[in-house]
C-alpha cells in the first residue's frame, strides 16, 4: 500500500470531514505515537497534537526518554467529531485498519498509546494488516532454493 493509497482510505473513512495525517518528525522514526482523536485545533494547523496538546506531546517524550525526530505522530480517529458521535464500531471498521497500515508505512518498531480510546487499541495497532503482503526477499529464496536442490541431488 501506498501513502496515497492510505489517503484515500482516510477520505472515505472521514465521510466529507476535514482530516488530519501522520506526521514523521524526523528521517527515521521509531515511535509511533498515537492520540485519540484529531481536535479542531489540529485540523486548522494541518498537524496532529498541536495547540496545548504538543505539550502533552513533550511529556511523551521525556517519559519514553525519546527525541522528537525518533517519534511518528497520528492520531486513531484523524477526523474531529463532536462529542458522543463516534461509536466503536466506526473506529474498528473504519479507523482502525487506517493506522495499522500507518504503522507498517511508518517503519516505528515500537508503539506508544496517548489517551484513553488509543490506549484501548494498543495492542491492536501493531497486527499486521492481512491485505500487506509478507515483504519479498529474494536472497532468503534463492538460499532455500539452493539447499532443496543440494539435498536432492
Amino acid at each position: 500500500m501506498t501513502s496515497a493509497q492510505l489517503d484515500a482510505m482516510i477520505e472515505q473513512a472521514a465521510r466529507g470531514r476535514p482530516f488530519v495525517c501522520g506526521t514523521p518528525l524526523g528521517t527515521k522514526p521509531s515511535y509511533f505515537i498515537y492520540g485519540d482523536v484529531c481536535t479542531e485545533r489540529d485540523l486548522v494547523v494541518g498537524k496532529p497534537f498541536s495547540g496545548p496538546l504538543a505539550d502533552l506531546l513533550a511529556s511523551v517524550f521525556m517519559t519514553i526518554k525519546a527525541q522528537p525526530e525518533e517519534c511518528y505522530v497520528t492520531y486513531l480517529v484523524k477526523a474531529h467529531y463532536p462529542q458522543g458521535t463516534l461509536t466503536e464500531k466506526e473506529i474498528e471498521d473504519s479507523w482502525l485498519p487506517i493506522v495499522r497500515h500507518e504503522y507498517v508505512l511508518s517503519g516505528c518498531k515500537n508503539v506508544v498509546a496517548v489517551g484513553k480510546i488509543a490506549r484501548l487499541y494498543a495492542g491492536h495497532v501493531q497486527v499486521r494488516p492481512a491485505e500487506l503482503p509478507t515483504p519479498y526477499r529474494p536472497g532468503i529464496l534463492s538460499r532455500v532454493v539452493s539447499a532443496w536442490r543440494n539435498l536432492t541431488a
